[in-house]
């Protein structure tokens, strides 16, 4: 659907905006705020999967079954953080990735 001239913004989008849903995800938990987790947690999940990583839509799936278990959550948002690093990391040693 995209050309290569499109991918680099469409990543870059990506990138910025999973950074900020998990932030938002971390901030809800923080509040004990289960419906904005479980909201934000499958938002992320859509993009994650549309983006084809895997694993991080794995684990918001997790968040989003498990938005009102506080210790369980917790452990679920490392694994995201982790993930998101994981994609940022394996985009930024490809070089058709570097403007990102």
């Amino acid at each position: 659907l995209y050309g290569q001239e499109d991918l680099a913004r469409l990543l870059k989008s990506f990138l910025n905006e999973t950074a900020e849903l998990i932030a938002e995800i971390g901030m809800a938990a923080e509040h004990k705020d289960g419906s904005e987790v479980a909201r934000l947690a499958h938002q992320l999940k859509g993009l994650a999967l549309v983006m084809t990583a895997v694993k991080l839509s794995e684990n918001a799936t997790s968040a989003e079954k498990l938005c009102n278990q506080t210790k369980e959550l917790g452990e679920v948002l490392t694994k995201l953080e982790d993930d998101f690093y994981r994609v940022r990391e394996y985009l930024a040693t490809h070089p058709q990735f570097s403007t990102l």
